[in-house]
């Protein structure tokens, strides 16, 4: 997964889509809890994910 991470349609488009399903809610950061299921290798928790609250997930070592 992490070796197509940076090139697969899926990864380079997620944060796009989800920032557009998100700014519109106007989240209150600091009262916002975000469980990260699925995340694969963390990617969107570092990246993006924090910018909309407090991101709750499994991060595997790299």
């Amino acid at each position: 997964m992490y070796a197509v991470e940076k090139r697969h349609w899926w990864y380079a488009e997620m944060p796009a889509i989800t920032r557009s399903l998100l700014t519109p809610i106007h989240l209150r950061r600091s009262q916002t809890k975000i469980l990260d299921a699925g995340g694969g290798t963390g990617a969107a928790m570092r990246r993006y994910l924090s910018e909309y609250g407090q991101v709750t997930g499994w991060l595997t070592p790299s």
